[in-house]
């Protein structure tokens, strides 16, 4: 029996509809599991801190660490100014990790896999900061349109490209998250089928293609990491520019 006979890589993506909650609000698997992300976090941090130790245990230093690196990446990419950004960074880092290690779970869901979750997520806090950067600067700020040292000449040309660029951020931050997340999962769907098909003819043989499997677990739970760091640094690269400026 081959599974690909009723399951394909991208089933893993379908978002299922289960209701409506006092029928007014949908509810979906992708409901479902945003609430479960924020109970787990909900969950660590609560156990974190409601038993500090001056003396902490290794739980305790690990979400410290987390903590410290949040604030450390703040305090190196905007300074003092971005200290009172720093309950929603942190938040924002939590939810985005959480949300990629769970979906590497077996038969579980990845809301990161889904572009209208990371666009909505990235054109949010885009708005955002670019609320901040023209209150902070009114008019001024259209001076992030004009590079430092550019001909007069060119800035017809420049302006332009800079105003794309500018307004290209939040799309290439969400399809950097869900690019990835996507590719992954899938590829790793294919894989499993192949064992499971190859396992049925010859046992001994399957064993490589699990092999390759437990490997790429291990890269997809890197990349999880990697791209909620990334997509921290690039918020708060933007935040810095709307904060001081670009030049």
């Amino acid at each position: 029996m081959n599974l690909s006979n009723y399951y394909q890589p991208l089933d893993q993506f379908e978002i299922v509809f289960l209701g409506y909650y006092k029928n007014l609000i949908p509810i979906t698997n992708s409901t479902i599991y945003m609430f479960f992300i924020l109970f787990t976090i909900y969950f660590f941090v609560n156990l974190t801190f409601k038993r500090l130790k001056f003396i902490p245990n290794t739980w305790q230093s690990f979400c410290e660490s987390i903590y410290m690196f949040v604030f450390n990446l703040l305090k190196q990419q905007i300074g003092l100014k971005g200290y009172g950004y720093f309950p929603l960074k942190l938040t924002l880092f939590l939810f985005i990790l959480i949300a990629n290690l769970l979906g590497l779970t077996l038969y579980s869901f990845t809301i990161r896999s889904h572009a209208i979750i990371t666009f909505s997520l990235a054109f949010i806090f885009f708005i955002g900061i670019l609320l901040i950067g023209i209150v902070t600067h009114k008019l001024k700020f259209l001076l992030t349109f004009v590079p430092t040292g550019a001909p007069l000449a060119l800035m017809p040309f420049i302006i332009p490209i800079e105003i794309i660029s500018y307004f290209s951020r939040p799309i290439s931050l969400a399809i950097r998250l869900f690019a990835n997340m996507l590719s992954g999962h899938a590829l790793l769907a294919i894989l499993a089928d192949f064992t499971f098909t190859i396992s049925q003819k010859n046992f001994l043989v399957s064993a490589i293609p699990f092999i390759l499997i437990v490997v790429i677990v291990g890269l997809e739970a890197m990349i999880a990491v990697l791209q909620a760091y990334v997509f921290l640094v690039l918020l708060c690269i933007y935040l810095n520019d709307s904060i001081h400026g670009a030049h």
